[in-house]
Formats: structure tokens, sequence, C-alpha cells
């Protein structure tokens, strides 16, 4: 772990250096990356743009790439406020027009500020309007909350909402999409974790990450791809349709963020670099994470399998690739670590699956094997960007935010 840490603050400053010459932009550039309605969608402009910075960083002036670019006739839908925009830029395909970085400010800051300018705060009167259509529409809520109980709850939580989270042309998706946040909070909250009817549930929403764990990590780094991919998946698009800060309130309103990452992530934050805040957070959350998971592992297999379970237990292999990875860090001039501090992210899940360690540890705290291994698989993607110093979309927050409060409730429940 020690390496993959000075590895990401190296590949961070790579990026500060790369982006510095474009700081005659950098209010523009910071808000349109965290314009969720641009961030999520399939083939990201801003995403690209900020991925070129990254990789062409001799270049002062302009920056020449292959953008995605927006029809005329979406352009004059955004203008419009047209209701259907935002299914149609997750539809628009790439052009493989080079343009100017520099020639697109105004459009860009048109582009965002037409789509922050849909979301409003209902009225009061409203409210209750909205919560009934969300409670009809989320299967979800209804499945896994007392409905009469929460459906106060739901309203207080719109009504107390502080920030412009209403899509007003697309009200009863957009409160649905809020119900469905509030929902995962209260089943993360108040179900088993690994309940196999709670792992059913969450599929309609997070996609079916089911026997999807040979995604070549390369495709997983640019953030179009990654979005792309989660809408394959089945991602629901909707839960990410908010503005920025209307997504970090209601997904802490819910209760989604873990209490002790938050504090931590605190400190990594700072105000002059807020285009990498949410790369750092997602990096803190899963540094705390594994670090977490190596413990629960080493705990559980010594209880059952003695000390030197790594010796018998570990897939084949393994045990060698981790001395390797001492050694080459050892030699490099790294203070040396416990072993199981130089276990990839992947072999986490080859240990936990791998049949005899599954029958005699990980069952009973796991349940199914399937739901598991879905788990991390939905991590994964979000862990490859990371460690690359790459855009983290809201997208990969909410992946990152549910599993692994999912994961760490369950081995803390043991």
């Amino acid at each position: 772990m020690q390496d993959e840490i000075l590895k990401f603050l190296e590949d961070q400053g790579k990026l500060r250096r790369s982006v510095a010459p474009f700081e005659e932009i950098a209010p523009l550039v910071k808000t349109a990356i965290y314009a969720a309605g641009l961030t999520n969608t399939s083939h990201s402009t801003i995403a690209s743009m900020l991925e070129s910075a990254s990789q062409h960083s001799s270049m002062i002036r302009e920056l020449e790439l292959k953008s995605t670019l927006f029809s005329p006739s979406i352009e004059e839908q955004l203008k419009l406020a047209h209701p259907q925009y935002l299914e149609d830029l997750r539809r628009t395909t790439m052009l493989g027009t080079t343009a100017s970085f520099f020639g697109q400010h105004e459009y860009i800051k048109e582009l965002v500020n037409s789509r922050d300018a849909l979301f409003s705060l209902p009225k009061l009167d409203d409210i209750n309007r909205h919560a009934q259509k969300a409670l009809a529409a989320s299967t979800l809520f209804r499945s896994l909350t007392d409905s009469a109980i929460c459906s106060t709850q739901l309203q207080a939580a719109m009504a107390n909402m502080e920030n412009a989270w209403l899509n007003t042309t697309h009200p009863e998706r957009s409160a649905r999409a809020f119900a469905d946040i509030f929902a995962l909070g209260e089943g993360l909250a108040k179900q088993p974790p690994f309940d196999p009817a709670f792992s059913t549930l969450l599929r309609p929403s997070l996609g079916d990450w089911r026997g999807c764990d040979n995604i070549a990590s390369e495709s997983l780094i640019n953030p179009a791809q990654r979005v792309e991919l989660y809408r394959q998946r089945g991602f629901d698009p909707a839960l990410t349709d908010f503005t920025v800060p209307a997504f970090d309130e209601s997904t802490k309103r819910a209760g989604l963020w873990l209490p002790e990452t938050d504090k931590e992530c605190g400190h990594c934050l700072n105000e002059n670099e807020e285009g990498l805040s949410r790369t750092q957070q997602a990096y803190v959350k899963l540094q705390d994470f594994e670090t977490q998971i190596r413990q629960f592992i080493v705990a559980t297999m010594s209880a059952v399998f003695g000390e030197n379970w790594m010796k018998r237990q570990l897939p084949d292999g393994m045990l060698q690739q981790w001395k390797d990875k001492r050694d080459r860090a050892i030699k490099s001039g790294q203070t040396q670590c416990e072993l199981i501090e130089y276990a990839d992210f992947s072999d986490y899940k080859l240990i936990i699956e791998r049949r005899d360690n599954w029958n005699q540890v990980f069952k009973s705290i796991f349940m199914r094997r399937e739901d598991i291994c879905e788990s991390f698989i939905r991590i994964h993607p979000v862990r490859i960007a990371t460690m690359h110093s790459r855009i983290i979309t809201l997208d990969d927050e909410l992946l990152l935010l549910v599993e692994t409060k999912r994961v760490l409730k369950a081995i803390k429940a043991r």
C-alpha cells in the first residue's frame, strides 16, 4: 500500500503541473468538471478535456483534442431547456472533430449554466405531491423502508434540502431518484448488508455486475468509458442526475457517507485544487476501506486456519507475488510492511471466493459468494480511476459510497 500512496501523490503532482498552463480558465474548468450532467454522460466533453490536459502538458496556448461535440439540434434543445436534452446528450456520439480548447469557453459556460438553471427547490406546498409520486414510482423505497414512517421522513428530507435538487423538466424522475437515494441509505442502515433479497433489490439501481470481473484496466481509466460501462451493466443514470451540491447533500442526508472517513477527507482538500478534490476524497475512502479489509482477512483467516494461513490458503502464486512486491519495495528504500500490505485490490476477492476459504470463513458473513464478489467488482473501476488520478464522476462516487459502507458493515457485524 505504501508504494501505491507514493504513486498516487506523484500522479497528483503530475496532474497539477499538467493543468497549470490553463490557470486562466481554471474557474470554468472547475465548474464544468463537476456539473453532474456533464461528467456522468456517456461521452463527456469536460471529461475528455481534462483527460487531454493531463496527457498534453507541453502544450501551453492551445489544446487540440478529439472532443465530444453536440449537434446543432441538441445545442438548440439545450438553449430551450428541452425535456429530452439530457437523454440526447447521453446518446451523443463521438464525431472525431478536432477543436480548440480555448474556443469552447463560452459554449461550455452556457452549457453548464443552462443545465444548472433547470434545477430548483420545490415549494413547500408541492413537497407532499412530489413525495407521494416518488413513493408510487420507487420500488426500492417501497421494498426497503417502512413506508408509513419514511414517507414523512422523505417529505422532511425534501423540504430541508438547501441546494436545488428538483429537475423542473423531469420532476417525477427527479423525485423518484431522490427517494431511491434515501432508500439506499435506509436499506444500508437497517437491512443485513448481504441479505440475498437486498442484493437483488440493488441491481436495478447499481447495475448487475455478476460475472463482470474480466474488464481491462485500461478501459476503466477514461471516465466516459467507465460511465458507458455503468450504463451497460444497468446503472440507473437518474440517481446522479443532480447538480453536484445537491447530490452531495442528498447522499449525506441519506446517511451514505461514512462519518469516520468524511472526517479524514477534510485534511486532503485544498481550496486551490478543487478540481482534484473528488479524486482525493475517493482515494481517502478507498485507503480506509482497504486497510479495514486487510485487517479483516488476516483476523478471520488466522482464527480459522492459524497464523501460517498464507502458506496454505492463498490462491496459487499469490504469496510469491506479495513477497516479490515486498522485496522490490525494500530495495527501493521503502519501509518493510506486513505481507498483506502488498496485496492487490483484486486479491481480496480471490481470497474470499476460494472454495475452502468461502465455506469455512466467509459464507457465514456474506451469505452468497456472487454478492460479495459483485461488491468488489463495482468498486474496482473507481479504484482504478483513483489510482491513476483521473476524474471521479458522481456515478463513481455513488458506487463507492454504497459498496464500501455495505462491505464494512458486514465485516464489523461478524
